[in-house]
């Protein structure tokens, strides 16, 4: 809703801005005409055409399941993620979001350790309006979330007293 043009009237020029800013391009996936930027596309063959910028997700759903990362997907994976979509019936389609990737100490085996390029999911926690505290997951695939082979790591908030 946040991002499809069938919905700005309800929103001011300020509150667009942030919307553009902040929350990825996501239309419930159907077969459909809707906008992307300024062009009017056929939702279906233009998410075809896209994969190297587009997840599928299933609507409601938790833990990673369900989930099709294009840009992981050959062409033939990505056609059948699109009919499995489509005959379910309640998936989004989602511009993809760059992620900040890092380097972290990691444990081998044997007590040896060894930096590994970690995908970085950092979600702060805000209360009445600041942030005390961080919901933080570290993966080494394109997924953080833990059943899908994320972790979760404690997260420490430094500042000066």
């Amino acid at each position: 809703m946040l991002t499809n043009e069938r919905y700005e009237h309800l929103f001011d020029a300020d509150e667009l801005a942030v919307i553009k800013a902040h929350v990825p391009w996501t239309r419930r996936f159907r077969s459909e005409t809707t906008r992307y930027g300024d062009l009017d596309i056929d939702l279906v063959e233009w998410t075809r055409e896209n994969s190297q910028k587009l997840v599928l997700k299933p609507n409601d759903d938790y833990g990673g399941h369900g989930i099709y990362i294009g840009w992981n997907s050959t062409s033939d994976e990505w056609n059948a993620a699109i009919e499995t979509a489509l005959a379910d019936g309640d998936y989004l389609v989602q511009e993809r979001v760059k992620t900040a990737k890092e380097n972290f100490p990691m444990l081998i085996g044997d007590g040896k350790w060894q930096m590994a390029e970690q995908l970085v999911d950092l979600d702060p926690l805000l209360f009445m309006g600041k942030v005390g505290s961080a919901f933080t997951r570290l993966a080494s695939n394109e997924l953080a979330n833990v059943t899908a082979g994320g972790g979760m790591v404690p997260t420490f908030i430094i500042s000066k007293k």
